[in-house]
């Protein structure tokens, strides 16, 4: 990033200067502060007004404190306040910088909804280093517990979310050494919190961070371990010679600390006990009030020795979230002591062999593939790769490795407890070992890819396939190479890399054309099945319909032959979808979903099948778009919401997104602004960071969609000019580009043409400067349209119109070339409304520049194409007999 600069005109150098390392004086950003907020109350300056970067704009100050000073700002070129933390670089201070920046570069790695998120970090021209963060424009934990005396719920609701903080930062190997309800930010409302940021990781250490010190300054100083606030430090902070130790445990001993503070308003250790750890070696008294599962939880947390407390933050929290039910009654105590006596008895007689258990089996399977081994050696080998913040990555993919395994764990044991005895051949268990022969495949991907040029990859990816349902790779007889082959294909085109897709397919295609037929004599086979469906996928994302198109029939077709109901499903909701978003043809749209209904149908006599029945509703809801019933749409985007509302985030952020375009096509802008929030919040709780580029597409349609819900009710509203409306849409679609994907970023920019074209002021002055931009733009756009192949051909016929919609508003002589285009387009893809309208621009456009030749054959198609009692043939008969006129 560029060296930030200072800016303070009409400011006396004199209140600029501040004493230096040496005893003479320097300028720093603090006194620069000073000196002009001083200004502003002599009332010489309007505002305080200091740039760094050339970007941030200091507004006015937040806090001091020893180590550093925090002013809230602006950010203009996205348009949103943040937090600034600003730490001086004397030589004594030199730590601090060290702190600061392993700070930023660790925690902006990662984004959790209860850790402040960090966007920038640099060094100003005098040489003071910062931190730009999330400004959240709240209180801090203690002082909202001081001022709104909240309920113990409450309390405890608001200290479990900065757990959560703490438990995501300890995952990637972060630990923040000062815990304390003063570095707590909370956003309150009706006496909870609703917002919780754990901040101020200034004195973090751990691996994660002396990582990125490594590789950002080799050779410097280390971070040295110390520091914290006393009454909050764990006994082994304290020890001088047990500095090194310090890990989680000290993080969650502060966090008992604080918890125990905010419920009784009482620290758990009073007197000498707050500086010699050897006086905190027994544990404190329960006070009076506290339950004792509260008690329970807080004590084992505030143990002397690290290794006697909980296992980690998240166990915890675990017991905090969950208080127990109602005591057993006297007569359900007798019982319960009966029957635990029968079980002695019994186990006298006969002790449980473990080897009878008719499913032990099943960790064997799982042991085979994921282990203790497994696991260490995919994690050294992602963590060993060269590049910041790897470690911390390798973490996040075991996690969710782990995730995996425990639900395949989960669902085995649940069907093979349900079998009596257990039945190898049984269709739906050896759908669990397909689904675990593609974990399998997958981890092997991971393990061998390099990611050199999409290192960020690793993290959607690894999303992608670990944390959602299997595929039908793992729900169909296919021949182990070829299904390993193909786990590549899609590893290949999630991360965009569909060079090396194509590739790969075509080294598939002939290994599935070996393999024997479904059926006598004929070319069907289940693994040209699955190739075809990957092929149509790949065509999808390269922006190739009608090569789609065939793929996913003729997969469908193989897998109606060989019995490949999962493949077969999938290809026609596929289909279905085409048919109707780029072809038009709703009739065949609907004929291909109700084909998928039998297979789904099929499908699901063996068991609940929730991500086909998920794609299923997506697809109807789709569907009723394109036929324009709004209401139908909402309902089926909403029954997919349900089906993965608890354990797919992602999943139902699409699903309510999809449900927010349906209600703003029907007008209920309100509703549809809110599902488009949530939709957001979902994937803020899965930490989906909208700035990573492999990420982007979780985020892509939810912002594209609040885009242009701002536009339309503009339009609605009738506001012109640039007023505050104007603004608030502008920053909403400024953030939808940043998060766009390549295949939605012609929607986006035709929305921000939109968005000029329907606030163009009234002014003369500014709307000759605006009416500049707008042309450039609309070329720039048409440029686009025709050099974006990626893009759908629905999105590039839109953006030409668009384009020469603007360009005939300003007269400009180039607006009939995209007119024509556009007309071309519409009339190859079906879409009838678009069709007359485009075709109504470009022969009105043609008429105006007197260019009667072609108007006369655009208007007579016009005209033979409609009723004689519509007014589009009242309209073209009337410039039909005007053009014969001037021709004369």
């Amino acid at each position: 990033m560029a060296a930030p600069q200072l800016e303070s005109e009409n400011a006396p150098r004199g209140l600029s200067a501040a004493p230096g390392p040496s005893g003479g004086s320097r300028r720093t950003i603090e006194a620069e502060y000073e000196c002009q907020s001083t200004l502003v109350k002599l009332g010489l300056r309007p505002e305080v007004a200091i740039t760094l970067g050339g970007r941030y704009v200091i507004r006015d100050l937040i806090a001091r404190g020893g180590m550093a000073v925090v002013y809230r700002a602006y950010d203009p070129s996205v348009e949103r306040e943040v937090a600034i933390k600003v730490v001086s670089t004397t030589n004594e201070d030199h730590q601090r910088q060290l702190r600061l920046r392993a700070e930023a570069w660790a925690l902006g790695r990662f984004q959790h909804p209860n850790v402040v998120q960090v966007y920038d970090v640099g060094t100003s021209e005098l040489d003071e280093v910062f931190m730009v963060m999330e400004y959240v424009a709240g209180e801090t934990l203690d002082q909202w517990c001081e001022r709104e005396k909240p309920e113990r719920a409450a309390i405890l609701d608001a200290y479990i979310a900065a757990g959560r903080g703490l438990a995501a930062a300890h995952k990637r190997a972060i630990l923040h050494r000062d815990f304390k309800p003063a570095n707590v930010l909370v956003v309150a409302e009706g006496g909870r919190c609703t917002r919780v940021r754990v901040s101020d990781f200034g004195l973090a250490s751990g691996e994660a961070l002396r990582e990125v010190q490594r590789r950002a300054e080799p050779g410097s100083e280390a971070l040295r371990e110390g520091g914290g606030t006393p009454g909050y430090m764990a006994p082994e902070q304290l020890d001088p010679e047990r500095v090194g130790e310090v890990g989680p445990p000290a993080d969650q001993y502060a966090f008992c600390v604080a918890a125990w503070m905010a419920l009784t308003g009482e620290p758990p250790f009073v007197g000498e006990a707050i500086l010699d750890p050897q006086a905190r070696r027994l544990p404190p008294p329960r006070p009076k009030g506290m339950p004792r599962w509260i008690y329970r939880a807080l004590r084992r947390g505030l143990a002397h020795d690290p290794a006697r407390r909980h296992p980690s933050m998240a166990a915890l929290l675990a017991v905090l979230d969950d208080p127990p039910g109602p005591k057993l009654r006297r007569g359900a105590l007798l019982l319960l002591g009966l029957g635990l006596g029968l079980v002695i008895a019994l186990s006298s007689v006969r002790l449980f062999d473990e080897a009878e258990d008719p499913c032990a089996a099943v960790d064997d399977e799982l042991a085979a593939v994921w282990g203790p081994e497994r696991r260490a050696q995919l994690h050294d080998t992602l963590a060993a790769r060269d590049r910041p913040g790897a470690r911390s990555q390798a973490a996040r993919v075991v996690a969710a490795a782990d995730d995996f395994a425990a639900r395949w764990r989960t669902g085995r044991r649940t069907l093979c407890e349900a079998e009596a005895p257990p039945a190898p051949s049984d269709a739906a268990a050896q759908t669990h070992r397909d689904a675990l022969a593609v974990f399998d495949h997958q981890l092997t991907f991971i393990e061998d890819h390099p990611f050199e040029h999409s290192s960020a990859g690793l993290d959607a990816l690894s999303s992608r396939w670990l944390l959602d349902a299997p595929t039908s790779l793992a729900r169909s007889p296919l021949l182990p190479e070829l299904r390993q082959r193909l786990v590549e294909v899609e590893g290949y085109r999630l991360l965009g890399e569909l060079a090396q897709a194509n590739a790969r397919l075509q080294a598939t295609q002939s290994l599935a054309e070996s393999a024997d037929p479904c059926l006598p004599n004929t070319e069907f086979r289940a693994e040209l099945a699955a190739t075809q469906l990957q092929l149509g996928r790949v065509r999808l994302d390269q922006g190739l319909i009608a090569g789609a198109l065939r793929a996913f029939e003729r997969s469908s077709e193989h897998a109606r032959a060989c019995g490949a109901a999962a493949i077969e499903v999938e290809a026609l909701l596929a289909l279905a979808k085409l048919r109707a978003h780029e072809q038009g043809e709703p009739q065949g749209a609907r004929a291909a979903l109700r084909f998928a209904d039998v297979g789904l149908a099929l499908l699901e006599r063996d068991g609940p099948q929730p991500s086909l029945r998920y794609a299923r509703h997506m697809t109807q809801g789709s569907l009723a778009l394109s036929e324009r019933d709004w209401t139908a749409a909402a309902a089926s985007f909403d029954l997919a919401e349900q089906l993965v509302a608890d354990d797919a985030p992602i999943l139902a952020a699409r699903a309510r997104n999809a449900r927010g375009s349906a209600h703003q096509r029907a007008g209920e802008f309100e509703t549809a602004r809110a599902d488009y929030t949530h939709a957001r919040a979902l994937l803020s709780s899965r930490a989906i960071d909208a700035r990573d580029p492999a990420l982007r597409r979780q985020w892509a349609y939810p912002n594209y969609n609040r885009c242009s819900l701002a536009i339309e009710e503009l339009r609605r509203a009738k506001l012109r000019g640039r007023g505050p409306g104007y603004l608030s849409a502008r920053a909403q679609c400024m953030e939808a580009a940043a998060t766009t994907t390549a295949q939605l970023r012609l929607a986006v920019e035709i929305e921000r043409l939109r968005l000029d074209v329907v606030t163009l002021p009234r002014d003369p002055a500014p709307a000759l400067l605006a009416e500049l931009e707008l042309g450039y733009r609309a070329r720039r756009l048409a440029h686009d349209a025709r050099s974006l192949p990626v893009a759908s051909p629905r999105h590039r016929a839109m953006a030409l119109y668009w384009a020469g919609r603007t360009l005939d508003y300003l007269d400009d002589p180039d607006r009939v070339y995209p007119l024509s285009e556009s007309a071309g387009m519409w009339e190859r893809l079906g879409e009838g409304g678009m069709i007359e309208a485009s075709q109504l621009l470009l022969a009105e456009t043609q008429f105006e520049i007197g260019d009667f030749e072609r108007a006369r054959l655009s208007y007579a198609r016009l005209r033979d194409s409609h009723g004689a009692d519509t007014w589009v043939f009242a309209k073209a008969q009337a410039r039909l007999d005007a053009i014969a006129d001037e021709t004369r």
